[in-house]
């Protein structure tokens, strides 16, 4: 292999480091939406459980405890 094909060989790797960098921290922000979605419902339920209940601790009674 001469110097040539090297400097290419370790462009393309170079490369293909960044993309998988980009895949990763893609694939993180998609984590992290669905996280911030869930925390949503999850709001939205407590909210409209509060309503309901009042200022008791209803996962407390539901779950028996």
């Amino acid at each position: 292999m001469n110097f040539c094909e090297e400097e290419q060989l370790e462009e393309k790797f170079n490369e293909i480091t960044d993309q998988i960098g980009y895949l990763l921290l893609d694939f993180l922000l998609i984590s992290l939406k669905k996280l911030n979605i869930e925390n949503q419902v999850f709001k939205s339920y407590e909210d409209c459980k509060l309503e309901t209940y009042g200022d008791k601790d209803f996962f407390k009674k539901s779950t028996g405890g």
